[in-house]
């Protein structure tokens, strides 16, 4: 590759380097099995647990490596990857954020799959519960990026969406002056 890196693409990757390494280490810190409070809220607490029988939700997948779970975890990464193409491929020159913020959400399902293919199941290690809950959520930092992601992504389209909408308006008073 000839030239400087153009800042979408560098802001992919350091969503993803972000994502992805920001996930490994917060598993490989939670490995020591131990409980840890993280912060309570009222009768609420989220903790820090690891839990290794998540299946990422596709039947099959409880069986560390069941066919199933193999098959499933290449297909959903080829989904991700090709929207996520089609995304990058999308952006404009200067959107550095919607690139930090699909790095966010490929970093992070990059961290799932990994997860998924090597050790059979996906660790879920933030656990909220509450004091009426039996056994409450769990979900992983990688589940964490990619929300975050989409958010900024959920946000970025609703303001370019509404300035869209709001500047030919401001152009037609304009011109009636």
């Amino acid at each position: 590759m000839s030239g400087p890196i153009p800042g979408k693409l560098r802001a992919l990757l350091a969503g993803g380097c972000l994502a992805l390494g920001g996930d490994q280490l917060v598993k490989a810190w939670s490995s020591s099995g131990s409980r840890m409070v993280i912060f309570s809220l009222f009768d609420h607490e989220l903790a820090l647990v690891a839990r290794r029988d998540l299946s990422l939700g596709l039947p099959g997948l409880g069986e560390a490596g069941g066919s199933y779970q193999t098959v499933g975890l290449v297909l959903a990464a080829a989904l991700i990857a090709a929207v996520a193409l089609l995304f990058y491929r999308g952006l404009a020159r200067g959107e550095r954020l919607n690139g930090f913020a699909l790095g966010l959400v490929l970093g992070g399902g990059l961290g799932n799959l990994l997860e998924g293919l090597w050790r059979g199941s996906v660790t879920g290690m933030l656990h909220w519960v509450g004091a009426t809950q039996a056994e409450g959520s769990y979900f992983n930092p990688a589940d964490v990026f990619i929300g975050l992601g989409v958010l900024i992504l959920l946000v970025e389209l609703l303001v370019a969406e509404g300035a869209a909408r709001v500047l030919p308006d401001r152009s037609e008073t304009h011109d009636a002056d």
